[in-house]
């Protein structure tokens, strides 16, 4: 494999943080390590229940998720997020997914990883989706839509 190092000027990189929700830990594990080499904050959870906590906890600019997880799939944790009013941008992942139609319309799903994937293919796609993202929402209205706004004292990230 070909490791490319982050991209000079690549304002897709900077300080983005990014949820990636997988119930596989040696896949969960490689893809975080693939993303922050190449610039991104990453934090993980290891199903769809977790990521949703996360989600509801901190402020993120991208949500990578598979799609078959037991409890919580992927797609019910975007119908989730969407639900409440979060309109973070989704990498949908699976080595099969759901109709391309109804995730891609009514779910805004971002972009769609079918595994197996390459570590070029991760990041070129996490790079395309934050640099065309329209789906920006002020972190307050994030945690007040999700029922988290902070209180007096207690920042905004924490968890």
């Amino acid at each position: 494999m070909i490791a490319v190092g982050p991209a000079a000027g690549d304002e897709a990189c900077d300080l983005s943080r990014i949820l990636l929700v997988e119930d596989d830990a040696l896949l969960r594990d490689v893809c975080a390590r693939v993303l922050e080499y190449h610039g991104f904050e990453v934090q993980t959870a290891g199903d769809g229940d977790e990521g949703w906590k996360m989600l509801c906890s901190a402020s993120y600019d991208l949500l990578i998720s598979d799609h078959n997880m037991p409890g919580m799939t992927g797609v019910d944790l975007v119908k989730q997020l969407r639900s409440v009013g979060m309109a973070i941008p989704v990498i949908l992942a699976a080595a099969s997914l759901p109709d391309e139609a109804y995730t891609n319309t009514r779910l805004r799903i971002a972009a769609r990883l079918l595994k197996p994937f390459s570590a070029r293919e991760l990041v070129e796609t996490v790079r395309s989706v934050l640099q065309s993202s329209p789906l920006a929402v002020p972190q307050h209205s994030i945690l007040a839509a999700a029922g988290g706004a902070p209180g007096p004292g207690r920042s905004a990230l924490s968890a």
